[in-house]
């Protein structure tokens, strides 16, 4: 929508948008958190934002070297996913896992550096004894109080929190309110960010021996990435124009 007339300005197939845009605020998070340059990456799911976060992750770290994508069941989804990302990256070293193999599972979990999850669970994944200390974590399946990806026990290891909202995680981000956090004991990204670049006073963030960034998703964020990608397309003259939308 156009900010002064309130006109449609563009129509924008979002779906990719969405899953690039929340990948890029983890990518944000992994690098404000993570201490040391990351080796591997694990990930739960296979749809669009599992793509979008194994690619900018690997765009952004070119350190790892190893990821592992872990879903459900070996299915097709997770086939086509791992042959794509493998022409994308031919220099990673790529494996595909279904969940109930337990050992292999545990196995890329507890040497993980980073651990991507974005799935629709109601239950932890993995258990908190199976994350080693200094693994960074970005959640962004659960979007609602009864979905969870991680158990209690993972989340007061972490210490203060960082997430995208912190009014909105306190009322949909299962895991934060199953540990009985408040909106108060989280930081935001674009805080924690500020006080980085000196533009904010400094905030205290409790330690823990991991770290967590959750994200239940912005609808904010949609319209200003929607917003460049429409502004970069008229000046590339990318798209189609319709000539008289209005009248």
């Amino acid at each position: 929508m156009d900010e002064e007339t309130g006109c449609v300005k563009a129509i924008v197939n979002a779906s990719a948008l969405t899953a690039l845009r929340t990948a890029a605020g983890s990518v944000l998070a992994t690098r404000s958190l993570l201490s040391k340059p990351p080796t591997s990456l694990v990930a739960f799911g296979a749809g669009k934002q599992i793509e979008a976060h194994v690619d900018l992750h690997i765009r952004a770290f070119p350190s790892i070297k190893r990821f592992v994508i872990i879903n459900r069941s070996r299915n097709m989804r997770l086939e086509n996913l791992l042959s794509e990302l493998r022409r994308s990256h031919p220099h990673v070293t790529i494996e595909g896992l279904a969940s109930d193999d337990t050992t292999n599972v545990r196995s890329a979990v507890s040497h993980a550096s980073i651990i991507c999850t974005a799935t629709s669970s109601t239950h932890p994944l993995f258990p908190s004894e199976w994350v080693a200390p200094g693994t960074h974590l970005n959640l962004v399946g659960s979007f609602k109080p009864g979905m969870v990806e991680v158990d209690c026990d993972l989340i007061k290891r972490a210490g203060t929190i960082v997430v995208d909202s912190a009014e909105a995680c306190a009322v949909e981000a299962g895991e934060l309110i199953a540990s009985g956090l408040r909106a108060e004991d989280m930081i935001e990204i674009g805080r924690l960010v500020g006080d980085r670049q000196g533009e904010l006073g400094e905030i205290q963030m409790t330690k823990g021996d991991v770290t967590v960034f959750k994200s239940v998703g912005i609808g904010l964020q949609d319209v200003a990435i929607a917003r460049y990608v429409v502004s970069k397309a008229e000046s590339l003259a990318v798209g189609t124009v319709v000539e008289n939308f209005h009248v």
